[in-house]
């Protein structure tokens, strides 16, 4: 009979990245997420190869402070609670500091970032595949932060043939999340592109910063598609079962 012995640390750690980090949606959402908790007004999501090679997203949001550097990918390292309770208080997208520590595992990860005192210097930000800062260097860069993930799921090579045979299928997926997110965020300017092997890039979509969700449709999926929307005013009465605690936010 074989042993029953611990898992190394390393492979535990592949091995629960691959279920926070399941496809380029997965990707895609985490680090918008973040674009938007951060407080950005202007979102540019870039492809290379559908997203095979590369996925890109640069936020002009308030970038990220030197005292976070050593912890910003580390596991269940967070900025946004500290306790269980804080869940019930969250106004954030994400909360549980897994995201970038799991795209370490699974790709080439690297992330640029710039507070607007620090503007027009920044910081590029590499790491171990555990999460922990490898080097620092600094750069010319515009307040925000750039998120580079490449050659996801390099190191898994099941999952990097699986990506591969499918690519224009999750590629069409992740655009779905896209749209819904840059229709439902209002004065947010949203870009997305893809670049194909020949260098030639596309604009997918755009929105343009609008205050009404409306417009914001508009600028996805056309004008002609306001024409089959129907206005409606819905409100939900909540009542907090908890009364020592304060409503609960997103998540």
């Amino acid at each position: 009979m074989a042993t029953i012995k611990a898992i190394e640390g390393q492979s535990v750690h592949q091995i629960q990245s691959g279920q926070v980090i399941v496809d380029l949606c997965s990707v895609a959402k985490e680090l918008v997420e973040n674009s938007l908790d951060a407080g950005a007004t202007s979102i540019e999501v870039r492809f290379k190869g559908h997203g095979l090679e590369s996925i890109e997203v640069q936020d002009n949001g308030n970038g990220i402070s030197k005292e976070n550097y050593e912890t910003l990918a580390l596991k269940h390292y967070t900025s946004k609670l500290s306790t269980y309770d804080d869940l019930c208080s969250l106004q954030t997208f994400g909360f549980r500091g897994e995201a970038l520590s799991s795209l370490c595992a699974l790709s080439n990860f690297q992330v640029v970032t710039t507070q607007a005192h620090e503007a027009p210097k920044g910081t590029k930000l590499d790491f171990e595949t555990s999460g922990k800062l490898k080097a620092t260097s600094v750069v010319a860069s515009q307040k925000g932060t750039t998120v580079v993930v490449e050659a996801l799921f390099a190191n898994l090579p099941v999952r990097r043939r699986e990506l591969e045979k499918n690519i224009k299928r999750e590629y069409a997926k992740v655009l779905q999340v896209l749209q819904a997110y840059a229709c439902i965020s209002t004065s947010v300017k949203f870009s997305i592109s893809n670049i194909l092997a020949k260098g030639k890039k596309t604009v997918v979509f755009a929105t343009k910063s609008n205050v009404a969700t409306r417009d914001n449709i508009a600028n996805v999926f056309g004008a002609k598609t306001l024409s089959a929307l129907v206005s409606m005013d819905i409100r939900f009465n909540l009542q907090d079962t908890q009364s020592n605690k304060k409503p609960a936010g997103r998540e």
